[in-house]
């Protein structure tokens, strides 16, 4: 019976949960544990060297505690493992807790220099994950803040130190509330770090002058930048600045100075520490930015457009997208005239679209943009003083929506003989957003009629700008936006529909009218078309039921002329339905049997009968078509048929009904 009752005491004796081990300094370790709960008289710690198969030591405390202190003789130099039972003054003692181990880091020098200091260390608590902080000092009294890791490794750059330098660190592990601090460890530094390159954003030119504008180096140890210039590939120091995140290229008593309206010029920036540590400047070494140079010249050919070359814009981050150019007439402020999509290595050209006025200033410069920065690299000025000619008439005189397919676009020029191409600039959001669409030969006619084939005439309506250009490939005349006619139209419910237009824009004296179509089954409806003011742009209808088919709409516009433009064809079509007779007489007043259908789809039809054993023995895709009450001929026997109807709606949504009927004799 006392076995037994031992045996029961060390069962319920607690097991201590140790938690962390901390090294106060040379000869002292603080141990932390979780207060157990439970029957026991104190707590045994016991430890030893890391590593060691030599018995361990131990320390006794109360069994109030939550931690003690113990008393080495190289605590802060060489690591040890501990671990604790709870115990009975009568001799027995708990399970054993986990195993920790004080941490010892291990410093070394990193890379190829003494400037990265690498600190190891080996875990406390090789059952958890540990989240360690690293401190570093140059006194070995106050100690500063480096980094945060969850890893055993760390890797700390020097950067206040110009020449050798002890330095120590020590880790400290986060174990719940506790801070766990390691032994010190020390190792001998200097910055000889290389410091981190700055980022050139972008170079532009400033009132003549080359800007530079960069984003500063990382390093916090960096006063002052170089900067240089490309020189036959060979990179040459023009300037050493202080910290700064610009440079006006101003000074040209620099034997490095290079025009950047003259010529194209080529930049770097390196940054430089405290310490004199370069960086090494392969971020603008490899990606280097440049001026713009624009050159510009009226077109000799047909004397009445300027043409403007000028190279690309490299690495600018993000890419550049597209290249502004921007033009002041006698002086006045600068207006973009153009936008082109970045692409390629250049050069790039454009010719001024605009016919220009004889014998005035014109100054042109370039911007690159990439969306992204506000300002983008611009070029030089260049002044050109054009001597254009022009038409004496030129204008897009109408277009119209044809069979709700396309649309056609009619264009008078005079004289025609001038005339080489024509291009057909469209939007479907405004004015403001046209593109160029398409382009061809314009021929020797005065007037010209275009197929616009690509419009979506049911879904939107549609801007449209028409210019013309010369045999040079220069733009003579550009016509006055014109806008196409959308018609809509709303089902309220009950045969009421609501038909709504926009206006047709573009016309010179306006629409005097407008008159609505209406086509029932693709055929005239009586009392259509009608007419409206031209300041009206709706109209409610009254639909009486259509049958199998539907009812459509159009709308043109009239011009005091008579010139008429048309929108696209919209279409209201009824609820598709099928109602399906249940007896049949063939001599009855309807020789034929025939499932009344409403507003259905007639190229998506069908309409089967089955006898009582399932045999087909009447089928047609054609709604007006209907049984006899026949079967191979023959009267068929009076009974119970099934029927089925397939169909489909106006909007391609299929449907099926499904029904007896019975045949009569």
């Amino acid at each position: 019976m006392l076995q037994v009752l031992l045996i029961g005491q060390l069962a319920a004796q607690p097991v201590p949960q140790i938690t962390a081990v901390s090294v106060e300094d040379n000869t002292t370790f603080a141990v932390y544990w979780e207060a157990a709960s439970g029957a026991f008289d104190g707590y045994r710690v016991f430890y030893r060297y890391a590593g060691s198969t030599s018995a361990y030591q131990s320390a006794d405390f109360p069994s109030s505690g939550v931690s003690g202190n113990i008393v080495v003789s190289d605590a802060g130099s060489t690591g040890y493992e501990f671990f604790m039972v709870t115990y009975l003054n009568s001799g027995s003692s708990s399970g054993e807790s986990a195993r920790l181990r004080s941490i010892v880091p291990v410093v070394s020098n990193a890379g190829t220099g003494t400037g990265v200091a690498r600190i190891d260390w080996n875990k406390m608590n090789s059952g958890v994950a540990e989240v360690y902080d690293i401190y570093r000092s140059d006194d070995g009294v106050s100690f500063s803040f480096s980094g945060t890791t969850n890893q055993q490794t760390f890797y700390d750059t020097i950067q206040e130190y110009c020449s050798s330098q002890t330095i120590q660190y020590k880790i400290v592990c986060k174990a719940g509330a506790v801070l766990a601090s390691s032994a010190l460890a020390s190792g001998v530094f200097k910055d000889d770090n290389l410091p981190e390159d700055p980022e050139l954003s972008y170079v532009t030119i400033v009132n003549g002058q080359a800007g530079l504008y960069w984003t500063h180096s990382p390093s916090q140890d960096v006063d002052r930048y170089v900067i240089e210039v490309n020189e036959g590939g060979i990179w040459s120091v023009h300037e050493t600045i202080g910290y700064s995140e610009s440079f006006i290229d101003g000074n040209a008593a620099l034997p490095t100075f290079h025009d950047p309206c003259g010529e194209v010029v080529t930049y770097a920036v390196r940054a430089l520490d405290q310490c004199g540590n370069s960086s090494s400047g392969y971020v603008n070494y490899s990606k280097p930015h440049n001026t713009i140079l624009l050159t510009g010249d009226t077109e000799p050919e047909c004397n009445r457009k300027a043409s403007l070359v000028w190279n690309a814009y490299n690495n600018l981050n993000p890419p550049v997208t597209e290249y502004k150019v921007l033009r002041s007439h006698n002086g006045a402020p600068a207006v973009e005239i153009a936008a082109l999509p970045a692409g390629g290595n250049g050069p790039y050209s454009f010719t001024d679209p605009e016919l220009l006025t004889p014998l005035t200033s014109y100054t042109y410069h370039i911007r690159a943009g990439n969306g992204a920065l506000p300002e983008g690299p611009e070029s030089c000025r260049v002044e050109l003083i054009p001597d254009p000619e022009l038409l004496d008439a030129f204008e897009l005189d109408n277009l119209t929506v044809v069979n709700s397919d396309y649309i056609d676009l009619f264009v008078n020029g005079d004289p025609p003989g001038l005339i080489h191409r024509y291009e057909i600039y469209r939007s479907a959001d405004g004015p403001a957003s046209l593109s160029l669409l398409e382009s061809g030969i314009w021929g020797s006619s005065g007037s010209l009629l275009i197929n616009e084939p690509t419009a979506e005439v049911e879904q939107t309506s549609y801007y449209y700008r028409v210019a013309v250009l010369d045999a040079c490939g220069y733009e003579l005349a550009s016509s006055a936006v014109m806008r196409s006619i959308l018609l809509e139209i709303t089902d309220l419910g009950e045969g009421n529909v609501r038909l709504n237009w926009n206006a047709l824009e573009g016309w010179s004296d306006y629409p005097v009218k407008y008159r609505i179509y209406r086509f029932e089954n693709d055929q005239p409806s009586a009392g259509f078309p009608v007419e409206v003011a031209p300041t009206i742009l709706s109209y409610n209808d009254q639909i009486e039921d259509n049958g199998a088919g539907r009812v459509s709409y159009l709308v043109e516009a009239v011009r005091s002329d008579d010139v008429t433009s048309r929108s696209n064809t919209a279409v209201i079509t009824g609820e598709a339905d099928v109602v399906l007779p249940t007896a049949f007489r063939p001599s009855g007043l309807s020789p034929l049997f025939r499932p009344l259908v409403k507003n259905i789809d007639p190229v998506r039809y069908s309409f089967i009968v089955y006898n009582r054993w399932g045999q087909q023995v009447f089928l047609t895709n054609v709604f007006a078509e209907g049984w006899d009450g026949r079967q191979n001929g023959r009267e068929a026997p009076a009974g119970i048929y099934a029927v089925i109807v397939t169909y489909a709606d106006y909007n391609g949504m299929t449907y099926s009904k499904t029904g007896t009927l019975m045949l009569l004799r």
